[in-house]
């Protein structure tokens, strides 16, 4: 994923709230002074937290794909960028699902549509969560 530095000043500067980092600002010669960021303890809790869950089935391990961690950081581009996809794919499995003659087939991929349109349903839920800045934090993710 590519980030402008506005978006990771964006995102360092919503993890500072969280009490994720802290920076120190260094000075430079002929430029402006930049930000050192460096993860508090309830950052790197939250690094190890994150970290934990691949050992979890898949209905513990909730909170550990990278949907969940894009909402966390309210990344609404990723979500924008997600939506874009998946209904191109809609679009090819329409067309795919009117081809097709084999009534089993027709069914695998109407099923597959169905996931992709719950899928499409939860990005745009995302987008409306971190609009309304209801989105969830690290620190609350810690307290479940």
């Amino acid at each position: 994923m590519d980030a402008s530095h506005q978006q990771v000043y964006k995102l360092c500067k919503g993890m500072r709230k969280e009490g994720l980092v802290n920076y120190e600002p260094i000075t430079q010669v002929d430029r402006p002074d930049c930000k050192m960021y460096r993860l508090t303890n309830a950052g790197m809790a939250a690094v190890e937290a994150l970290q934990c869950g691949d050992h979890l089935t898949a209905g513990e391990n909730k909170y550990h794909g990278a949907d969940t961690v894009m909402l966390f950081a309210g990344n609404k581009a990723y979500f924008i960028s997600a939506i874009d996809k998946v209904e191109r794919q809609l679009a090819e499995e329409r067309e795919e699902e009117r081809r097709v003659v084999c009534e089993l087939e027709r069914m695998l991929i109407h099923r597959t549509m169905l996931l992709n349109e719950s899928r499409l349903e939860w990005y745009k839920m995302a987008i409306d969560m971190i609009e309304s800045d209801k989105r969830p934090t690290m620190m609350d993710k810690l307290e479940l």
